[in-house]
């Protein structure tokens, strides 16, 4: 086997492990079917990148209720990122939260910690959606609620409407 070849199955390799070891904080989060995303990019969307750098992202498969986890920075694999996007709930993308991960326990760690802003639970049982959306009320779209949906949400009698 040449070292060409043995590189592509490291790689491979590697990244079957770094998916393994997300999937562990994810589901450790309520999320399942977290699946990997890799954009080879080209002259037209490099950016500040080097052309054909790869970018690797990690989502749910939910368009509209899911937990995306970038790397951060690109191209190494400890650093992450993720986020909450829950346009079903008509909630802005919870803020960017980071995260390391080295190993299974580094994963479960990391999962408990963010558990507050990440865990699939906080959005998807009623009850503490609405405790959460009254501790960030600036994660409302107020163009995809209505005002009488933001005011059971949020309990506040006032609003911009």
């Amino acid at each position: 086997m040449n070292d060409q070849n043995s590189d592509g199955v490291r790689g491979e390799f590697e990244t079957d492990a770094r998916l393994h070891l997300l999937r562990e904080f994810a589901e450790q989060l309520g999320w399942r079917g977290l699946q990997i995303y890799q954009l080879r990019l080209n002259a037209d969307i490099c950016g500040s990148y080097p052309v054909g750098t790869v970018v690797t992202s990690y989502y749910t498969p939910d368009i509209k209720f899911n937990l995306q986890i970038n790397e951060n920075p690109v191209g190494q694999k400890r650093l992450y990122q993720a986020v909450i996007i829950a346009d079903r709930y008509g909630l802005a993308p919870i803020p960017w939260q980071a995260f390391t991960v080295d190993d299974r326990n580094s994963a479960i760690e990391e999962a408990s910690r963010l558990s507050h802003v990440l865990s699939r639970s906080i959005l998807r049982n009623p009850k503490t959606r609405r405790q959460f959306i009254r501790q960030y009320p600036h994660l409302i779209c107020r163009q995809l609620v209505g005002r009488r949906t933001f005011l059971k949400l949020t309990g506040n009698a006032r609003s911009n409407f």
